[in-house]
This record gives structure tokens, sequence and C-alpha cells, in this order.
């Protein structure tokens, strides 16, 4: 029988899962003329998730209601005391609204593993990588077919300067110059501003699918190669070590590991010395061929440890990048981006706000590690690897994500197969 309303969350949900790509540095969210989609994207959230709230509300119980209404009120008030410390109030506003409506959204979908949004989100993704693979192959790499135009983006702008993009069809973009420092060699940044973003949604995509969708989805095998196959194409040296990780904790995970103890235990030496070879081998060519931008990335993590010396409890303000330029050599004045989220956050907020990530962070590790629900666990750890070496501190997918760790529930991994579809 069709079903009108479930039709319309999962509707609003695709929506929604749009959104959070669109918010995470896609290349549309630096055109500047452009900037006026931020506020509509912003606007839209704001009334779809609130529809989308409604439409769940008549299947709650009284108490749950309660509780989130309870849980709303105490984030209010810790965000309405940062609001009086902080230079940016309007940004926190602003988050703050944000991560209301998400405490709603997760918190009446709380019975389900994984909430839908993430599943539509990891849908998503699989698509955008499938095209930026045909379009890497045959364009970047092949030069069969050519960008139909460019677009003009503001990410990594020169003396505030946009730069031009190469644009096929509105469906990827070249957004990384091909330099000799990967030796002409193209990255696949799909509709992101750069390599290390479109890693990031790839990363994200593959933790949701291996983690909590695999084993009942028939088309798993194909989805997870689409998404490695284009993680790998990036040419990031967070993705690539992103993989070892997720192929060492997926090895150890195996059924068979009881079966092959004693295979396990000869092998296990020689893969974590492979292991170690290719992590010391990628660090070293991104520190040889990639200087430049190796020494950002390093002096991000002295600028932000400064900028927060000076400002411990509040910090400097989210968002607040004219202050934080201050604390920057005169040597990088072409690229004053951050990079990584967790400096941003600690110079940015202070303790006030990265003791919130981290309660949340620290949730999803340490009850997972008591329940023993490892498929959680590794979920948590290696979202907070992403967290701790790529900028995406307020963006819409990690904020959702850190709240449903905060609300997680404790389930066996046996439990949450039975609730997921």
């Amino acid at each position: 029988m069709f079903n009108i309303k479930k039709n319309v969350t999962n509707l609003l949900a695709y929506l929604i899962a749009a959104i959070f790509i669109y918010n995470c540095n896609s290349i549309w969210s630096t055109v500047p003329s452009l900037r006026r989609l931020i506020n509509i994207s912003y606007v839209i959230l704001i009334c779809i998730s609130f529809i989308y709230i409604l439409l769940s509300l008549n299947s709650q119980s009284r108490n749950n209601i309660l509780k989130l209404g309870e849980i709303t009120l105490g984030i209010l008030i810790y965000l309405l005391v940062y609001c009086l410390f902080t230079p940016t109030p309007d940004k926190v506003i602003r988050i703050g609204i944000v991560v209301i409506l998400f405490i709603w959204m997760v918190g009446i979908n709380n019975n389900k593993t994984v909430p839908p949004i993430l599943l539509k989100y990891k849908n998503l993704m699989i698509i955008i990588a499938g095209i930026s693979l045909i379009f890497w192959l045959f364009g970047s790499l092949l030069h069969l077919i050519f960008p139909n135009g460019y677009i003009l983006s503001n990410w990594s702008a020169f003396n505030g300067i946009a730069l031009p993009v190469p644009n096929y069809h509105n469906l990827y973009f070249e957004a990384q110059n091909m330099n000799s420092n990967f030796n002409n060699f193209p990255r696949n940044t799909a509709i992101f501003t750069e390599a290390p973003m479109s890693s990031l949604n790839f990363s994200l995509a593959l933790l949701i699918e291996i983690f909590f969708t695999s084993s009942l989805n028939k088309w798993s095998k194909l989805q997870k190669s689409i998404l490695i196959l284009a993680l790998i194409t990036t040419i990031s040296t967070t993705g690539y070590l992103f993989l070892i990780f997720i192929f060492c904790i997926r090895l150890f995970q195996s059924k068979k590991i009881d079966t092959h103890r004693n295979l396990i235990l000869i092998i296990l030496p020689i893969v974590v010395i492979i292991g170690s070879l290719i992590i010391i081998t990628l660090l070293n060519q991104k520190f040889t061929l990639d200087s430049g931008s190796s020494s950002i990335r390093l002096d991000d993590y002295k600028v932000g440890l400064a900028a927060w010396i000076d400002h411990p409890l509040f910090g400097i303000g989210i968002q607040n990048s004219n202050l934080l330029i201050q604390y920057m050599g005169n040597w990088r004045t072409f690229n004053t981006g951050f990079s990584n989220s967790l400096m941003d956050l600690l110079s940015g907020g202070g303790l006030y706000l990265t003791v919130g990530y981290f309660l949340c962070f620290g949730r999803g590790i340490f009850i997972n590690i008591h329940i023993k629900n490892w498929n959680k666990f590794w979920f948590t750890i290696l979202t907070l690897y992403l967290f701790i070496l790529i900028i995406f501190t307020y963006s819409y997918i990690l904020i959702f994500i850190l709240i449903w760790f905060a609300f997680l529930t404790p389930k066996s991994n046996y439990e949450e197969l039975q609730c997921i579809h």
C-alpha cells in the first residue's frame, strides 16, 4: 500500500542529506555569485527539518518528548551562556538552531541503529562517487572529454581573488590544480573544494556502508568498491591512511580469525610491518613532494594552539578568521585557510565548546567498549581521526553525527541488525 507519510519523510530525509553534502565544503558553497545559496540552504534546512520532526512526533511517547524538551532546554542554556562571552554570538545562534533541530531529529529515531538521514547521505555520496570516477577517468586523466566551462571559487583564493575551476556540466569539478607536486597526476575532487574534502565525504559514506548496512545490502560490494576507488583517486594521504585502518579493522573483525588463529598470528607481524612502511612512505612523500601544504598544515596546529592559549576558556570566536590570521606568519599570506577541525574548535570555541564535542566522542567510544559494540566503536574512532586531520568543524554532517553519538543506546550488534531497514 502506498504510504504517503513514509514517502514524504524519505524525500525530506534525502533533501536534508543533500544539504549536508552542499554544506560540507562543496564547490557551490564557495562561488561568490552563489553566496546567497548558503543562507537559502540554511532556511530550507530549518523548514524541512521542522516538517520532518512533526511527521514523526505522533509515533513518540510522551516521556520521550518530555526528555527531548529537557535536553533542548539544557542545550539552550549552555549556548546562551557561551553567547555572553564570545565575539561571534550571531554564529553561535545560527549553529544552535541547527543543533536543537538535530537533537529532535536524532531523538525521534533513536530506536534505529543508524538515523535514516545518514543512510540517505551515504546513498547520495555513492552516486556522487560513481559520477566523479567517470569524469575523473575520461576527463581529468585521459582527456577524452573536456570541461564545458569554468566557475569562480573563493576556496584557496589568492589575495581575495576567486580562482577559476574547470566545470563538467556542474557534475564534476577539477577544483585542485594539477601541479608538479603530484607529477601532474589529477586528483578526484568530485563536487568539493579540494581532494581532502572529497576524501572526507567518501570516507564518511564508506564508514556507514561498512559498519552498518553491508550485511543487509546485496549491492554492498559494488557500493564499497565505488567509494574505495573514488577515495583512492583523491590522492589524499589522509584518505590512504584511512583505508589502511579500515583494512586492518575489518581483517581482525573477520569471523575467520577464530578458525585461522595460528595463521593470523603468523600474518599479523607482516601486516603490521607492511602497514607501518606504507604509512611512513605516504607521510614521507607528503612532506617531500608537497612540502608547502604540509608546512601549512603543521603550522595550523601551532597557530590554533597559540590562539587558544591566549583565549583558553571561550576562544576567539567561531570562524573568527580575521583574528586567527593575526597568529599566522607572513610567510603564509598566500594561504590563510585553516586545515583541521581540532585546532579550529579549540581556538575558536575554547575549552567551553571543545568539552561538548569530546563528551559526544567520549560517549561514542566508551559506551560501545562497555557493551562490546565494535561497529559503532570503530565508526566513532575513525570519525575522530577525520576530525583531527580535516576541517569540517561546524558542518551539518559532523554536528548531526556528534548528536547521534550523544544519543547512543546500549544495543548489541545483533540487536542493531534487527533495527536497520
